[in-house]
């Protein structure tokens, strides 16, 4: 009898795990090499060759102005966040004592040219006496008006601040805060403060009528006895010496009047009308709202792959605010530690070389693409583009 029971199938032997996996390892290794050799060679070039290379700043200029002489503020025409121009008059100081100084040099000088003149001239001794008084009349006069406008120049800012401070009484009189006797007081202050302001005008026009027609007197006596073209040379010198001292306290006068260092915008005003200052003491902040300079960080291994003259892109941070182009003007001595708002991780200190960027202006109409401008101290990236590759 046949047995018909199948025979069962033998199992397909599978393949050895280990020996093809090696094999396309080893098809893949090669490829794998190249890719990871070109990724760190793409990588070099990214870090160095003018991609998203190094943080940056926007430089900010800052011009802070000291007072030049211990007064007191006149007159202020600014505010902390207004904008200005180079120029621009920011504070008046009080200038009556520039002013007395630079009326006795102005006689001191008429005094030295008509002693001058005598001698040249070899004028009589009558009249050389003439021209001595004419030059202590102009001298006197001179110094009378200069005198009368420093005490209405006092006498007016006083009036200023008395008003202000008789507003002030009144509202703190009508939220009976306050007696009406002290109003009262400053009230009456007032008005005679206002008729010595309004006397000294009268006398202001009879002091300068006076000094004019000293002027002219004197004026008219130096023509009668010769002119400049005939003095020594020893004479010569002590004219052209009070000359100079004359135009030192002009420019001390002139000083007095602050102006804004450069165009930008207000930043700091420490001092108010009436205030005191003293010799050196900060009066003004400006600061230039212009993106006209920028410094780098390159990191150490890079450092030495950037050269003054290289093309530098500037990318900001926030992706919004206008994209700049300007060129390495310097470089820093040495690898530093850079500021603390650059570390990318807190606590972690930054390391690298100093670029000093010269940027481009900015097109007149405003940035491309309505960005917003660059603010000064605001982030950026940098990358440069070496003068070779040009």
């Amino acid at each position: 009898m046949t047995d018909t029971t199948p025979t069962p199938a033998r199992p397909e032997t599978l393949p050895s795990p280990r020996g093809p996996d090696n094999a396309m390892l080893r098809r893949l290794a090669s490829p794998i090499m190249w890719l990871v050799a070109a990724g760190l060679v793409g990588s070099l070039w990214f870090n160095v060759g003018g991609r998203n290379l190094a943080p940056a700043l926007i430089d900010v200029r800052l011009s802070s102005v000291p007072s030049p002489a211990t007064t007191t503020v006149r007159t202020v025409f600014v505010k902390a966040g207004d904008a200005v121009k180079a120029g621009d008059v920011l504070l008046e100081l009080d200038s009556s004592e520039a002013e007395f100084v630079l009326a006795l040099a102005r006689a001191e000088l008429e005094r030295v040219r008509v002693t001058v003149t005598a001698k040249e001239v070899g004028v009589a001794d009558q009249d050389f006496e003439l021209g001595m008084r004419l030059a202590i009349e102009y001298e006197k006069a001179g110094l009378a008006l200069t005198t009368l406008m420093a005490e209405m120049a006092r006498n007016q800012g006083e009036l200023e601040s008395l008003d202000e401070l008789i507003v002030k009484q009144q509202n703190l009189v009508a939220q009976k805060l306050a007696s009406a006797s002290t109003l009262d007081d400053q009230v009456v202050r007032r008005g005679a403060l206002a008729q010595r302001v309004a006397e000294a005008q009268k006398e202001k026009a009879a002091a300068e009528r006076y000094e004019a027609a000293a002027s002219k007197r004197l004026a008219d006596w130096r023509l009668r006895h010769g002119d400049d073209a005939l003095r020594t040379a020893p004479d010569r010198a002590a004219v052209v010496a009070q000359e100079e001292r004359l135009k030192a306290a002009q420019a001390a006068k002139d000083r007095l009047v602050v102006r804004a260092p450069l165009t930008g915008l207000v930043t700091t005003l420490v001092v108010g009308v009436g205030d005191a200052v003293s010799e050196g003491q900060i009066l003004v902040a400006v600061m230039d709202t212009v993106a006209s300079h920028a410094t780098a960080w390159v990191p150490e291994e890079s450092a030495w792959r950037v050269h003054p003259g290289d093309i530098a892109r500037l990318r900001s941070v926030d992706g919004r605010s206008a994209s700049l182009q300007g060129r390495v003007r310097a470089l820093g001595g040495g690898i530093l530690e850079g500021p603390a708002r650059l570390r990318q991780l807190p606590g972690e200190p930054l390391f690298g070389r100093a670029i000093y960027i010269d940027l481009d202006p900015l097109p007149v109409d405003g940035p491309d693409g309505g960005s917003p401008a660059p603010l000064p101290g605001q982030t950026y990236e940098a990358s440069f583009v070496t003068a070779r590759k040009r």
